[in-house]
């Protein structure tokens, strides 16, 4: 499941735009079946992120240096992979700027910074669930999600936070998981 949520990702950012987009209602109407599967992709790889993040999370992440590097070099290969494709099906011109900017993914791609803080913090995370109890982690979780979403839709203080692009909205769908699990 997590590589098939990879994989959606991956599809999803075969355009330069970062996915296709939904289809126009004049498509659905015309060509509903095509549409329609165009819906469900869009959908599924707008959910292959949490997905991800959620098995992460199932399973606990326990990094280790070697993983952490290969974690990188992972990023790496990823970012200039798709930077080659969008130059070979001209949705972009080459360039040594966008080459060596494509070489820092963290910067490119916010799921992979988001990502690898969730790896660096996943110890810390993973102790505090080992010594919780199971009420005092439920409760944390509820005073989280509360504070996350609850005053995130009241003060609206950052759009990241708000759409889920942000470290603290993985380290809730990771704790979430964690939760789960026990």
């Amino acid at each position: 499941l997590r590589i098939v949520a990879m994989l959606f990702i991956m599809f999803g950012h075969l355009s330069r735009e970062g996915g296709a987009g939904l289809p126009s209602a004049e498509f659905l109407r015309s060509l509903p079946f095509l549409g329609g599967l165009g819906v469900w992709f869009r959908m599924m790889n707008l959910t292959g992120v949490d997905v991800f993040v959620l098995i992460s999370g199932y399973f606990a992440i326990r990094p280790r240096v070697n993983s952490v590097i290969s974690l990188f070099f992972q990023g790496i290969f990823y970012s200039v992979g798709m930077y080659a494709f969008w130059v070979l099906t001209k949705q972009a011109d080459f360039s040594l700027g966008e080459l060596s900017m494509h070489l820092k993914p963290m910067k490119v791609y916010w799921f992979f910074g988001s990502y690898v803080w969730l790896v660096l913090l996943a110890p810390v995370l993973n102790r505090y669930v080992e010594s919780a109890t199971k009420r005092e982690f439920g409760l944390f979780l509820v005073v989280y999600y509360f504070f996350a979403c609850g005053m995130e839709w009241w003060m609206s203080a950052s759009s990241e936070l708000q759409r889920g692009y942000s470290v603290l909205a993985f380290i809730g769908l990771y704790l979430l998981a964690r939760y789960v699990r026990l």
